[in-house]
């Protein structure tokens, strides 16, 4: 079972697969533009436990634009073997991603979702 609430809290039974999709917002809440990604972008998901770096998390996600669907959204495989071996409990994710900013001719990284409840369950 997977399900994602309103407010982004995740629950996963532990083993399960999950592919969501992530719409990447470049415009506003009221006027919301998808941003597709391009060559040398790129989007990184992480699975932590609490009170753990996003740079340690025990799930990561390399997301490209090999990764998106028809409608231009990146797609979050989540496969059995990135939790079947998780006990169920409390976790966090979080998603960072790293776009080209033609302004500055560099890429820029941001998090595009704060730490978010993960919840797996038996």
């Amino acid at each position: 079972m997977f399900n994602v609430d309103v407010s982004g809290r995740i629950t996963l039974t532990r083993g399960d697969t999950a592919s969501p999709p992530l719409f990447l917002n470049k415009g506003t809440d009221l006027k919301p533009l998808r941003h597709i990604l391009q060559d040398g972008e790129e989007v990184y998901f992480a699975i932590m436990e609490p009170n753990q770096p996003f740079e340690c998390a025990i799930v990561k996600k390399l997301l490209t634009k090999d990764n998106l669907n028809k409608n231009g959204d990146v797609v979050i495989n989540i496969e059995h073997d990135d939790t079947r071996c998780l006990l169920p409990g409390k976790y966090f994710y979080q998603i960072k991603a790293s776009i080209y900013n033609s302004e500055t001719d560099k890429y820029e990284i941001n998090t595009v979702v704060q730490k978010t409840e993960f919840t797996l369950e038996e």
